[in-house]
């Protein structure tokens, strides 16, 4: 693996030119991939992975990693709001 990642590597060219955010990212993807389990996770994952890409070419590195975690964090926070509606009309 560690000569897959070399010869990787070398064909994504100058990792200046692609900042920290695509690491930030593949490394936030390795730890939230276990907890990926229903349609709600993966739907709030689609759209953070969204707003990301969206982001990229209009804030600074590592302003869009932050644009995604707070789309996540307004998605639970309203989740958690109309939980009890729902848990109430079964």
């Amino acid at each position: 693996m560690t000569l897959v990642g070399a010869l990787a590597g070398d064909a994504l060219g100058d990792p200046r030119r692609w900042g920290l955010d695509g690491a930030a990212v593949a490394a936030f993807l390795g730890l939230l991939w276990p907890r990926l389990r229903g349609r709600e996770p993966w739907a709030v994952a689609t759209v953070c992975a969204v707003v990301t890409v969206l982001a990229i070419p209009l804030v600074p590195p590592g302003i869009p990693i932050l644009v995604a975690a707070a789309v996540a964090a307004l998605v639970g926070w309203w989740g958690r709001e109309r939980a009890p509606e729902e848990v109430a009309a079964r």
